[in-house]
């Protein structure tokens, strides 16, 4: 399911949606720069994807790299190869995505259990933002998790789960 949803974002239509008034998503002074280039690298990822850019995409994500819940990837080559995938496969179906809320990782570190969020609590960082996005292909949605690291170089993106 990770690969064909991330194949599905590569029509990613991105719209934010912060749910303002929630203790842990209000964005303001330093911490909407932060969101800001978490945006920007997001854009440039999916736009990367449905370019094919591989190169480009690479200069979006950063390793360690959560994977789906299911592994961490600790080698850039791997991941190159993982993010390859969804390019050589060249089916993409209509898509339709919308974040629907952006949390720092430190809000939802409590309600990460099991071995999935076990992964995620060594990935992840305290500041790290979560974007929490609805996807839908056809009639069928999906909740998809996008795991942004923001540093003063700018963002990168660290990992995935659908």
């Amino acid at each position: 399911m990770y690969r064909k949803c991330l194949s599905w974002t590569l029509l990613f239509v991105l719209t934010l949606s912060l749910r303002v008034g929630a203790e842990d998503t209000q964005v303001k002074g330093s911490d909407l720069e932060g969101f800001m280039a978490a945006k920007t690298t997001v854009d440039k990822f999916f736009k990367a994807m449905l370019d094919g850019d591989l190169e480009t995409i690479m200069a979006t994500v950063e390793v360690p790299w959560f994977d789906d819940g299911t592994r961490i990837i600790e080698s850039k080559d791997e991941l190159r190869a993982l993010l390859r995938e969804p390019i050589d496969e060249k089916e993409f179906p209509d898509l339709k995505a919308e974040i629907k809320e952006v949390h720092q990782f430190k809000a939802l570190r409590a309600k990460t259990t099991g071995s999935a969020g076990e992964l995620l609590k060594k990935v992840a960082k305290d500041d790290d933002l979560v974007f929490i996005m609805n996807v839908t292909v056809g009639t069928k949605s999906d909740e998809m998790l996008l795991l942004v690291r923001v540093k003063n170089d700018g963002a990168k993106i660290i990992g995935l789960r659908d």
